[in-house]
C-alpha cells in the first residue's frame, strides 16, 4: 500500500474508537434503587440480563504515513 500524496510505502496502521455510551439519569437511577428495595435486590438482574447500558461505539481502521504524515483511509 503506498501514501496517495508522497507514494511512500512507509505506513501504519491504526485504529480509530468513536462514539458515546449511553448514562442514566437521576430519575432513572431513582426509580431503580426503588424497585430493587421492593423487590429485595432481585429487579438488579434486570440490567445485567439485559446487557447493561447500550451505546454507539463505532472502530475504524485508517493509515498514516510515516514520511509526510497524510491520514487516509484504504
Amino acid at each position: 500500500m503506498k501514501c496517495p500524496k508522497c507514494g511512500s510505502e512507509n505506513i501504519q496502521a491504526i485504529t480509530k474508537t468513536e462514539g458515546k455510551i449511553k448514562k442514566r439519569g437521576l430519575i432513572s437511577a431513582l426509580f431503580w434503587i426503588v424497585l430493587a428495595v421492593c423487590t429485595f435486590g432481585i429487579a438488579l438482574l434486570i440490567p445485567l440480563l439485559t446487557g447493561g447500558s447500550k451505546g454507539k461505539i463505532k472502530s475504524h481502521t485508517s493509515f498514516v504515513c510515516l514520511n509526510c504524515g497524510k491520514e487516509f483511509k484504504k
